[in-house]
């Protein structure tokens, strides 16, 4: 039945609130998830297939590093069998010249870095080399130490730096010709 229209309809029926009156006490809702067995099995396999990747982490990236290698040396493999190479000979053809070019760079770079290193530690005092007795040997140290703190490494660190850098270059150098050589060779 609709209201009257003299009387105004009240949306809200609550009474406007007593403030002489204690607050309504609240009510405590619990609430309870619950997991699904399936949910459960779900994030456990989850956790292990983290578990193992991790662990397998080393041998994941050793066997990108292998596809990335046999993807990049193949095409030299290949051409090689096309000069009626056998695919074994080529595969130690291209192994043996790697290691080749490896031995030289490791060649040309590790003695003038060790010269340089042994040129930063600073000359060696006779009672040093000759194994003197620990007096010497502290004195020594105490010489050098004062030495040390005295010196301006500015200097030798640029032109050790200058050195490193021109027989590396050069040695990077060598290495892009030998492989320009090879790759050209070939691929006519």
């Amino acid at each position: 039945m609709p209201a009257p229209v003299d009387q105004p309809v009240r949306k809200n029926s609550t009474p406007p609130p007593d403030e002489s009156l204690p607050p309504p006490a609240t009510v405590r809702r619990i609430v309870r998830f619950e997991l699904a067995p399936k949910t459960m099995l779900i994030a456990l396999l989850m956790i292990v297939g983290v578990w193992t990747l991790v662990k397998l982490l080393p041998v994941v990236l050793l066997l990108i590093a292998a596809l990335m290698l046999v993807g990049t040396l193949n095409p030299i493999v290949v051409s090689l069998e096309a000069k009626r190479v056998p695919r074994k000979g080529a595969i130690a053809i291209v192994f043996g010249s790697a290691v080749v070019v490896v031995a030289l760079l490791l060649l040309l770079t590790i003695p003038p870095l060790l010269a340089q290193l042994q040129g930063l530690r600073g000359p060696r005092t006779r009672d040093s080399r000759a194994g003197g007795g620990v007096a010497a040997r502290l004195a020594a140290h105490a010489l050098a130490g004062g030495q040390v703190k005295n010196l301006d490494y500015s200097e030798s660190l640029k032109s050790s730096q200058m050195t490193v850098l021109s027989v590396t270059g050069r040695a990077f150098e060598i290495v892009a010709y030998l492989i320009a050589t090879f790759s050209s060779r070939f691929y006519s």
